[in-house]
């Protein structure tokens, strides 16, 4: 199986400190990224378990 590489990129006009916690709040990404889930990273060394896909098909 051959693998690909998929990239994307943002400007955001927003304070770089606004962006970041946007990017770290874990919980809300389903908001904003299309079938994810994600859940911890709430402090310096937590691990976060992050979902993004459709029933047996997605990426962990």
């Amino acid at each position: 199986m051959s693998r690909g590489t998929l990239a994307v990129a943002v400007v955001a006009a927003a304070p770089v400190e606004d962006a970041w916690r946007v990017l770290v709040d874990w919980p809300r990404h389903a908001e904003w990224m299309f079938l994810t889930t994600a859940e911890g990273g709430d402090k310096e060394g937590d691990v976060i378990v992050a979902r993004t896909g459709l029933g047996p098909i997605g990426f962990t």
